[in-house]
This record gives structure tokens, sequence and C-alpha cells, in this order.
């Protein structure tokens, strides 16, 4: 067997093995009409949690299951839900939508609201500082606003036209470093 044929076969083998790892990947279900999910977080213990934009719902997958329920309901809340983290050093789960919405991380139980201050914010995404601090995008607003930890109004922190469409944001290994996307 020449070079080629090994090289064939073992690739042959490889993408066989990759399809049998994907295979065995269970399939995930919301049932649930209009949901288009925009945001996706999880928790250190497995569970999926989903931010619904078409139906301003909160839907959460426990751990090792692969069937989705309706966990909150945050219809009655102005604006579409875009953004969702689960910040569990603060036990919450916080939500993008117009301003920043937080639930409790255990129950899906409502607590505080976090205003921006700007006219018609566009809550986009969320990242959480090692200190507790939080930070959104304000997408329509090419702003980016922080909630010092405790705090229920935020603080403008960058405003610049490049912002313009903000929208994701995270911090990597450096808490003096926010990354955003445009």
């Amino acid at each position: 067997m020449d070079l080629a044929q090994k090289c064939t076969r073992r690739l042959a083998a490889g993408l066989l093995a990759g399809c049998a790892l994907y295979a065995a990947d269970p399939i995930i279900t919301i049932r649930s009409k209009n949901l288009f999910p925009e945001s996706i977080t999880s928790t250190a213990d497995g569970a999926i949690i989903i931010g619904s934009f078409g139906t301003s719902t909160v839907w959460r997958i426990p751990p090792g299951e692969n069937i989705a329920s309706q966990w909150t309901d945050a219809s009655a809340n102005k604006g579409p839900l875009l953004g969702v983290l689960a910040d569990e050093k603060s036990g919450r789960l916080l939500v993008c939508q117009a301003g920043v919405k937080t639930f409790d991380l255990k129950t899906g139980a409502a607590k505080e609201s976090l205003t921006i201050p700007t006219a018609n914010p566009f809550c986009n995404d969320l990242a959480v500082r090692n200190d507790g601090a939080i930070f959104i995008t304000d997408t329509t607003g090419a702003k980016v606003f922080m909630f010092p930890k405790g705090a229920t109004a935020g603080v403008e922190v960058a405003s610049d036209p490049l912002l313009a469409g903000a929208d994701g944001l995270a911090f990597l290994s450096d808490p003096d470093k926010l990354y955003v996307n445009t």
C-alpha cells in the first residue's frame, strides 16, 4: 500500500469516527412556534438556557436532558429579548430586554431591573467582569454601558461611531480588556 492510499484510509477513518461522534450527540428539542433563539448560555452543571427573540421567553434544558421547557416569560416587558448570560457568582440570569432584567438562576423568578440611562436603549449583549460589574452593548446608540456591582443604573463607558451595531462582548483572561463585536 503506497503513502497516498494510507493517507486516504486514515482520512476516511477519521471522518467516519468524527461522524460517529457527531451522530451520538443528542438533538435538542424546543417545542415553540416563532421561537427564534437569539442567545444561549449555560451553567457549570450543564443546564442550557436559551433566550427567544420571537416570543420574549426564556427556555431551559436541565443537565443531561435534551428537551427545553419554558422557564420564564418576559413578554410583558418592553422590547425584544436578546442577550442572556448565566452569572453564577451572583446567582442571576441576566437578560437584555430594553434594559437589563435579572432572574434567579435556580428558579427563574424575576428579580430586579437595571436601567440603561439613554432614550430607547437597545441592549443586545452582556458580559460580567470578575469584580461583578456588568457591561452591555447599546447597539443602536453605539455605546457600551457598565453597571458597577450592586448598581441598578448604568454608566456610559464608551461611545463612538465605530460602536454602531455593537453586538457581542466578552472578557478573556485580562479583566481590563473588554472585547466588543461590531
